[in-house]
């Protein structure tokens, strides 16, 4: 087994203290732990994430994306979803990526 099939193995509890904080990955518009309103994480991190790994994905079939292949950023469009996975047109032909591999979208 992988490191990688390992981690899909993870319950949420676990994932939520193993992964980093969404907004700092570029998956949040802001920090949701500012509990003091200043711009900064001074909240319960974990908390936060684990409340984040239940929420719907925010990735939609037809948006423009950056994801990482080969160890380089891909811009590429995604043509459906399934599960955990987003199929994109990277113009060689449609790639199966996970959705975690995904570093944003582009406007």
């Amino acid at each position: 087994m992988t490191n990688y099939e390992m981690i899909k193995k993870f319950s949420k509890e676990n994932m939520a203290l193993t992964i980093m904080c969404p907004y700092e990955a570029g998956l949040m518009d802001s920090y949701r732990c500012d509990e003091k309103g200043n711009g900064v994480a001074d909240g319960n991190c974990r908390k936060c994430i684990l409340s984040w790994l239940g929420e719907d994905s925010t990735y939609s079939v037809g948006d423009r994306v950056i994801f990482l292949l080969f160890h380089r950023e891909t811009i590429g469009v995604i043509t459906k979803i399934i599960g955990n996975n987003a199929y994109i047109d990277a113009g060689a032909g449609e790639l199966e990526i996970p959705l975690v591999d995904i570093c944003e979208i582009i406007l």
